[in-house]
């Protein structure tokens, strides 16, 4: 699809739900001037940073509507790099709005004409490659990958080794996995496989091995079966554990050739399914006389000596359309399945896992077939390919980490933190002959890509130009739309003998900022932002964390605009709330509307400012005569009627008009 034609996309309604709210929280420190709740209408409009769930979030609402191979990667690449491409098919601007417009949003029920300024992440010259490569597919490696590679369905192993190398099969096992999809040129895919140094070997086994035909009939019926599920067959429960305990069914690998599987134990992997009385109903145990029965709560099985009556004890056992069968507890309606993250067999009722296939086990002796005498020990790792020439082939320019690379750094679970730290030693080691100029991706944490350049020393991190940008979107005929990036605050320290009225001002003590009272309270201390100073002056993103000093307020509604005394001024916060202090507390209220009787505004929302000899500012409430202050006791500005050497005046930085 044309760019443009995205770029002009707006995304239909979707489903909204409804918000809920907590209750008001409250102690010692903030009790004093409480008040209740606000209203949702008092708080649709406001600021809103994208946190890493909400990138996943708008990378599947794009995925929706993306076409081309190259559009899904675009997607999907706003989700592993937690960023949006300013020059890509799907920029803020675009993919931003329909996100704005799901219940995962706070503001989604904002009625026309708010507006919200939201902070994401932005990079602005984004290589071709990263959003690719971070778009990629993955694949793991199968069974009947690695049985193709030993060239038989018995006489293989679960990896590559010199024999049969990953260099030579992946190819193949990428061509039969996407065969009945069109791959446009550049598509890239991480390979996961596993690896051994050495050799198999290869031979008859000494006994011949039982082995089980696949149970074909539509009808299910009691009688003795394998579960079978991606080369795996479930173990019946060890029989020396007593009545009443319970374990998952634990797997033992199998070989398959065509309708047939062997290498499995009579004694270990038959479950025995007898009739319950009730047509379709079944008890479900083992040939050694137990029976399993499931529980709502555990995802494990039970074992038991005596056959239960109750429901637990029962299961339903159907055909599926795709050849496998479910066997369903019918107390806790959760299916019998193979989980491949843990390697055993349990019962979910949810799509963790693998519903089996059925094997009726052989009576008679089996003619037998090579198996693995010997399978040596391999370990997992990770390949990028890419799909150029109507081929697939190593991807140059690539490095992937595997999960020897994670440990070796000290993590676990394959993810990484801190990549700008630890990949420039990884490529050190890696590339210790790299030249001056020499770049690679680096691909970690399954689909996160990154640009790393070697500049005659070390190697560097090409973010791309990102940074943290926000973006001002409005809501107009029930449609969200971006308006403009807002700029930057610059804000300049203030050292005029008098505060101007109607200008904005940063209240700051050192490395600090005072911080408005979120809008979903209407009182509070306030708490407090990290701010750099350098020359005199401090440049932010927005003006979110100013206060004006104002000379006035206009009612709107009634019309009117009342004066402030000359000298003193009202103190409104960047969501043009009013601050006033009530009778003696040291937090403050927070108002839409100050209160003004006969003409004149109350003394609690009115304030006064004079300079101190060392900088700061004495900021003075009228009505009760406290003054703000900084406190390193509590890590936030309040109003206090004497101040201790814990509490600190704030100096005053001045926005820039």
């Amino acid at each position: 699809m044309n760019k443009n034609i995205f770029n002009a996309f707006i995304v239909g309604s979707l489903a909204m739900g409804l918000a809920s709210c907590s209750e008001n929280s409250w102690n010692d420190h903030y009790l004093d001037g409480f008040e209740g709740g606000v209203d949702y209408e008092d708080a649709v409009e406001g600021t809103y940073t994208l946190t890493p769930s909400d990138y996943s979030s708008v990378a599947s609402l794009m995925q929706q509507v993306a076409v081309t191979d190259e559009e899904k990667a675009a997607a999907k690449a706003i989700g592993s790099n937690l960023y949006f491409d300013k020059s890509g098919l799907y920029p803020a601007q675009v993919a931003l709005p329909s996100f704005l417009e799901t219940s995962s949003f706070p503001y989604y029920l904002a009625s026309n004409g708010s507006v919200v300024d939201v902070t994401y992440q932005e990079a602005s010259a984004v290589p071709a490659e990263i959003n690719a490569l971070a778009g990629a597919k993955s694949y793991t490696v199968s069974a009947a990958d690695y049985a193709k590679a030993w060239g038989s369905e018995t006489a293989f192993i679960r990896a590559y080794a010199p024999d049969a190398t990953a260099a030579s099969n992946i190819p193949v096992a990428l061509a039969d996995a996407f065969a009945e999809q069109t791959i446009e040129e550049g598509t890239f895919a991480v390979v996961t496989y596993n690896n051994a140094t050495q050799n198999p070997m290869f031979g008859l086994p000494d006994e011949v091995p039982a082995s089980a035909d696949l149970y074909e009939a539509e009808e299910f019926k009691a009688g003795k079966y394998l579960l079978f599920a991606d080369g795996i067959v479930a173990n019946i429960i060890d029989p020396t554990m007593a009545d009443g305990k319970y374990s998952y069914f634990n797997a033992t690998e199998v070989s398959v050739s065509g309708n047939s599987i062997s290498g499995f134990s009579l004694e270990n992997n038959v479950f025995v399914f007898t009739e319950t009385g009730t047509p379709g109903v079944y008890y479900m145990g083992d040939d050694l006389g137990h029976y399993y029965y499931g529980a709502e709560r555990y995802n494990n099985f039970y074992i038991s000596s005596v056959k239960g009556e109750t429901d637990d004890y029962k299961w339903t056992v159907t055909k599926n359309e795709d050849g496998k069968w479910s066997i369903m507890n019918v107390l806790a309606q959760k299916y019998v399945e193979y989980s491949a993250n843990y390697s055993t067999w349990g019962e979910y009722n949810d799509a963790r896992g693998v519903k089996p296939i059925l094997y009726v086990a052989n009576e008679e002796a089996s003619t037998p077939t090579e198996i693995p005498l010997y399978t040596p020990v391999s370990v997992t790792e990770n390949a990028v390919y890419c799909y150029n020439g109507g081929k697939w082939a190593v991807a140059d320019g690539v490095v992937v980490l595997n999960p020897a690379d994670y440990t070796a750094m000290g993590f676990s679970n394959n993810s990484l933190s801190d990549a700008e730290i630890y990949i420039p030693l990884y490529l050190r080691n890696k590339l210790p002959y790299a030249q001056s100029g020499a770049q690679e991706f680096v691909v970690y944490n399954r689909n996160k890509a990154d640009l790393f350049v070697f500049d005659g020393s070390n190697w560097v991190l090409n973010n791309n130009g990102l940074e943290t940008v926000t973006g001002r979107f409005q809501k107009k005929d029930n449609v969200w739309s971006f308006v403009k990036y807002v700029g930057k605050a610059i804000f300049d320290e203030f050292k005029e003998a008098e505060v101007i009225r109607d200008r904005s001002y940063l209240l700051v003590s050192g490395d600090i900022c005072a911080v408005p009272v979120n809008k979903s309270n209407n009182y509070g201390y306030l708490q407090t932002a990290s701010i750099s100073v350098a020359n005199g002056q401090i440049i932010e993103k927005s003006d979110a964390n100013a206060f004006t000093f104002a000379a006035s307020f206009t009612d709107e509604d009634a019309g009117t605009t009342t004066q402030a005394p000359a000298g003193q001024f009202l103190l409104r916060d960047s969501n043009g709330r009013y601050m006033y202090m009530s009778g003696t507390y040291s937090s403050a209220n927070l108002s839409a509307k100050p209160t003004v009787d006969g003409g004149q505004i109350a003394a609690q929302y009115l304030w006064t400012a004079s300079p101190n000899d060392d900088g700061t500012w004495a900021i003075k409430n009228v009505g009760n005569g406290r003054v703000m202050a900084y406190s390193s006791n509590y890590g936030s500005f309040g109003v206090y009627e004497t101040l201790t050497e814990n509490d600190h005046y704030p100096a005053l930085y001045m926005l820039a008009e």
